[in-house]
């Protein structure tokens, strides 16, 4: 009897476990950010949202976490909210993602800024 109890909990935590997969819901979030990157980024920011059902203490989505903070953060700095970007930046850091690579030189920056508190250099200071 045991040994039934056992597999009917196997079988419904395996169950489980394969619905919530994260792995669709990246591949919806990155068809539709490469067509529409506000609507692309809005799914990336509730992806890294998510908690594991079984484990709250552990992210729901837990591969290309990284290339999810970086596409984030360089839209903020970009087209949205610099101070959405300086809230990302602390939460990839939170994560231990310490050196994430940007493209684009202000982000690179803003990047420096809020995980040294080395302020932006200006123009004309030394």
């Amino acid at each position: 009897m045991l040994v039934v109890i056992g597999a009917i909990v196997l079988i419904g935590y395996f169950t489980i476990r394969t619905a919530f997969n994260s792995g669709p819901a990246l591949l919806e979030a990155d068809k539709v950010y490469a067509n529409d990157q506000i609507a692309g980024i809005a799914m990336y920011k509730d992806l890294l949202a998510k908690r594991d059902f079984m484990d709250p203490s552990q992210p729901w989505l837990t591969d290309d976490r990284d290339r999810l903070y970086r596409r984030i953060i360089s839209f903020e700095v970009r087209y949205g909210s610099r101070d959405e970007a300086r809230d990302y930046i602390r939460k990839a850091w939170k994560e231990n993602f310490k050196e994430l690579s940007f493209e684009d030189a202000d982000c690179r920056e803003l990047w420096k800024e809020v995980t040294t508190g080395t302020p932006p250099q200006t123009a004309g200071s030394s």
